[in-house]
């Protein structure tokens, strides 16, 4: 879903612009981000291997790729505020939204 959603694809106006502005808005942002204007904007907590999406870190921590898991609190939190914020994404118009999409 979440690749969908970056894709800027689907129907609903969600986008790679929306998924990093909620990503970046997280408490725990400092343990799984770089810079804001960094082509590669996610790091992996674990093994600090760049990402430049959001779904390519989580696809990383899924893996086998390094000891880093899914279970790690600053990725279970990214988790838990990306569904809810995208949740209330699909059914608000981006018009309304503001200007960050939040």
């Amino acid at each position: 879903m979440l690749i969908h959603l970056e894709s800027g694809s689907c129907a609903c106006g969600v986008d790679l612009r929306d998924v990093d502005n909620v990503a970046f808005s997280a408490d725990d942002r400092k343990r799984y981000t770089n810079a804001w204007d960094y082509p590669l904007k996610y790091r992996c907590p674990e093994c600090d291997r760049d990402f430049g999406r959001v779904s390519a870190l989580l696809q990383h921590v899924e893996s086998e790729a390094c000891d880093a898991h899914v279970g790690l609190r600053c990725l279970v939190t990214l988790c838990d505020v990306l569904e809810e914020e995208v949740r209330m994404m699909v059914w608000v118009p981006r018009e309304e939204r503001g200007r960050d999409g939040l």
